[in-house]
């Protein structure tokens, strides 16, 4: 499974925005949002929300995996 960050920034990349196109419509900081896709940042729930608020995306999708839970990567509250 790609990590989470690669998954958003891919989701990011395929609406054609930047960072400052997501940072305007999630209401998160551009040096937040690239940290977050760069894999140097964690997410609280309430960033990933705003995140896929924004790029009208269920937050589901982004943790389909044909690998075990144990593996995935944690979620930060």
């Amino acid at each position: 499974m790609e990590d989470l960050g690669a998954r958003l920034r891919q989701a990011r990349q395929q609406r054609g925005w930047t960072l400052e196109g997501l940072s305007q419509r999630s209401g998160l900081s551009t040096g937040f949002l690239s940290q977050v896709e760069r894999g140097q940042s964690t997410l609280s729930i309430v960033s990933l929300s705003a995140i896929c608020r924004a790029l009208d995306l269920r937050i589901e999708t982004l943790f389909s995996s044909d690998r075990p839970l144990s593996e995935a990567a944690p979620v930060v509250t």
